[in-house]
C-alpha cells in the first residue's frame, strides 16, 4: 500500500485505530452509531415542535394558510355553509322580512326566507371569491389567531375575563356583507357568527404543552447539532461511515415524516369530518402541515447529499475515477469550486425544497455543512492526485 492509498484509508474510514476518547474501537464505533440514532429520534421529536411553533403559533403563516384555504373550492364550500347557517338562524331574518310584507302576508315570511337561504348557498362561493371579501376573511382569522396565541403564551391580558375563556372566530363581518348583499335589512344578532376554536376547560393544558413547546424547541436543535458533531469528532478513522449513516437516518426520518403526515391526516380527516366536509377537511390538513411537509423534504434532501458524499469520497472504482476527473479543478482552483457551491446552495435555499429550515440558523447551518463536505473532498482529491504526479506523467490511481 502507498502514502497515498494509506492516507485514502485513514481519511474515508478503512482504518479503525483507536484515538479519541481513549475508548476501544469497538466501543467506539457503538457509541458513535449510538449517538447518530439518537440524534436521529431527536430530530424528529424536534421538527414537531418546529411545525408546531412556525405554522400553528405563527400569526403571519396562520392568516397566509387561511387565505390559501380560501382557494380552495371544497373548503369555500364549507365555510358558505358556517355563513348561511349563521344568518339564517337568525331570528331577525324572518321578522325583518315580516316588516317588510303587509301584514296580511306575514305567513310568507318563513318560506321567502327559506328561498333566500338557496339564494344565498348559490351566491356564497361567488361572494367569498371577491377580493373584498377574501380581506375581511384574513383580518378575521388574524385577529382570532391573535388572540389564540396571546391566551396559550399567557399575555391574555382581559381576553379569558370578557369571553369565558373561549377564543373564537368571529364571521360576524362576512355574515354582515352576505346579509347587506342578499339586501336583508338590519345587523346580525351578537354572537351568532361566532366559532369556538379553544374552550375554557382546554385552556390549561394548552398553556402547558405551548410553554414547554418554547423551551423544547431550541433545546432540541442544539441537542441534535451537538450529538451529530460530537459522533464525527469521535468516529476517527471511520468519519466516511459515520457520515453515511447520518445522512442515511435524516433521510429516513424525513421519509417517516412524509409517510406519517398522509397517514395521520387521512385517520384525522376519517374521524373529525362527516363525508361531505371530508374533501375540505383533507384540504385543511394539507395546507395546515405544509411547514411540516417542507421540513421532512429538507430531510430528505439533507440526506441525498450526504449520502453522495459518502460515495463520492468512498473507495470503489467508480468514486476514484470521478475525484481523478475532478482533481485538476478542485486542486488547483479551490476559490472558484467554494464560490460554485455557495451560489448553488443559496439558489436551492431561495427555491425552498428545504422548506423551513430557510429561516437564518438553518441556512447557516446547511451551507456549513455543504461547504464543509466540498471542502474535505477536495483535500482528499488533492491528496490522491498532487500537482507534481500529474505534472510528472504518473497520475494517482
Amino acid at each position: 500500500m502507498d502514502e497515498t492509498t494509506g492516507r485514502q484509508g485513514r481519511d474515508t474510514g478503512d482504518g479503525d485505530a483507536p484515538g479519541r476518547g481513549g475508548l476501544t474501537p469497538g466501543r467506539r464505533r457503538a457509541l458513535v452509531y449510538g449517538m447518530i440514532g439518537l440524534a436521529c429520534v431527536v430530530a424528529l421529536a424536534s421538527t414537531l415542535t418546529v411545525w408546531v411553533q412556525r405554522q400553528l403559533l405563527d400569526t403571519d403563516r396562520w392568516t397566509e394558510t387561511s387565505s390559501e384555504l380560501l382557494q380552495d373550492a371544497d373548503v369555500r364550500e364549507a365555510v358558505s355553509l358556517r355563513i348561511v347557517d349563521a344568518l339564517f338562524d337568525d331570528p331577525s331574518v324572518v321578522e325583518g322580512l315580516r316588516m317588510r310584507l303587509p301584514p296580511a302576508l306575514d305567513p310568507l315570511a318563513e318560506p321567502i326566507a327559506a328561498g333566500l337561504r338557496n339564494v344565498a348557498l348559490d351566491r356564497a362561493d361567488t361572494f367569498l371569491q371577491r377580493p373584498t371579501v377574501q380581506s375581511v376573511w384574513e383580518e378575521v382569522n388574524r385577529r382570532a389567531h391573535t388572540r389564540l396565541v396571546a391566551v396559550l403564551r399567557g399575555d391574555d391580558g382581559e381576553l379569558v375575563t370578557t369571553t369565558g375563556g373561549e377564543v373564537v372566530l368571529d364571521l360576524t363581518p362576512l355574515v354582515a356583507s352576505l346579509r347587506a348583499e342578499l339586501g336583508i335589512g338590519g345587523a346580525p344578532r351578537p354572537g351568532a357568527a361566532e366559532f369556538v376554536l379553544m374552550e375554557s376547560d382546554e385552556l390549561a393544558a394548552a398553556q402547558d404543552a405551548v410553554a414547554t413547546l418554547d423551551v423544547l424547541s431550541p433545546v432540541l436543535l442544539v441537542v441534535v447539532l451537538a450529538l451529530l458533531a460530537g459522533a464525527v469528532y469521535l468516529a476517527e478513522g471511520f468519519r466516511r461511515q459515520a457520515v453515511r449513516a447520518t445522512a442515511l437516518g435524516l433521510l429516513v426520518v424525513g421519509l417517516v415524516l412524509l409517510v406519517v403526515r398522509r397517514l395521520v391526516g387521512d385517520a384525522v380527516v376519517e374521524a373529525l369530518a362527516e363525508p361531505p366536509t371530508r374533501s375540505a377537511a383533507a384540504t385543511v390538513w394539507l395546507v395546515g402541515t405544509e411547514v411540516l411537509g417542507e421540513i421532512a423534504l429538507g430531510l430528505v434532501a439533507i440526506g441525498l447529499v450526504g449520502l453522495v458524499w459518502a460515495v463520492l469520497s468512498g473507495p470503489t472504482r467508480p468514486a476514484r475515477a470521478i475525484r481523478s476527473w475532478i482533481a485538476p479543478a478542485m486542486r488547483d482552483h479551490a476559490a472558484a469550486v467554494h464560490a460554485g457551491v455557495l451560489v448553488v446552495a443559496l439558489l436551492v435555499l431561495a427555491w425552498g425544497p428545504t422548506g423551513a429550515p430557510r429561516r437564518l440558523v438553518g441556512t447557516i447551518v446547511m451551507i456549513a455543512l455543504v461547504v464543509g463536505g466540498v471542502e474535505a473532498l477536495r483535500r482528499q482529491t488533492a491528496r490522491e492526485h498532487p500537482a507534481d504526479a500529474v505534472g510528472a506523467g504518473h497520475p494517482a490511481p
